[in-house]
């Protein structure tokens, strides 16, 4: 039974963390409220939502091409490393992928599910007392902009100051490429700006 019980607690996490991918920003208020001192504290995720925005906003492509930048990019915003570039190959779930004639349409879901992992815990490692949207917008810009930019920003700092009202001009700096304003950026921008507010 003792073990049953550990193995139950080894679990309920990750089921957990699943259900809340789906529930309303009501019930995510309640449940840890309903589990305080049961279960550890779930992180954040980019929800469905913020996924399905984010792959709008960077575009789906199963076979590589140059980004408005003129670096060499596939899938959904997915910048070829020079070892990928090098060897033809990309490291999807632990497998070596050949991409040169092209990717799977799941396999693009895979990296960019990879892909988007380790923004997300940095956005976390820095933030706190987000919303769902909140956190959705600036996985999203950290997403296109870097980690490195975004632990950097003015931004981020007003964020940590809970300036949440002064985050919108805040986005609206980073419409910049090659020291040009660039469409595509500004739009970008203006739409992230509506899922920090919860407008979309």
């Amino acid at each position: 039974m003792a073990g049953f019980i550990e193995d139950l607690k080894e679990k309920l996490p990750k089921i957990l963390e699943q259900v809340l991918r789906w529930v309303t920003p009501l019930e995510k208020k309640v449940m840890p409220k309903l589990t305080t001192g049961l279960l550890p504290e779930i992180p954040l995720r980019m929800s469905e939502k913020g996924l399905e925005l984010l792959t709008q906003w960077e575009g789906f492509k199963t076979k590589r091409y140059k980004d408005s930048a003129g670096l060499w990019t596939i899938g959904v915003g997915h910048q070829l490393t020079r070892s990928e570039r090098s060897s033809g190959k990309i490291l999807i779930k632990g497998e070596a992928v050949r991409y040169l004639n092209g990717l799977t349409h799941q396999q693009v879901i895979d990296l960019l599910s990879q892909d988007v992992g380790p923004v997300e815990l940095v956005v976390r490692t820095h933030t706190k007392d987000l919303t769902q949207n909140q956190f959705d917008s600036l996985v999203s810009f950290t997403f296109n902009v870097g980690n490195r930019a975004f632990e950097k920003s003015t931004l981020l700092k007003k964020v940590q100051a809970g300036a949440f009202q002064e985050v919108p001009a805040q986005f609206r700096r980073w419409v910049y490429s090659g020291g040009r304003k660039v469409k595509g950026l500004v739009n970008r921008r203006e739409n992230e700006i509506k899922l920090w507010n919860g407008i979309i």
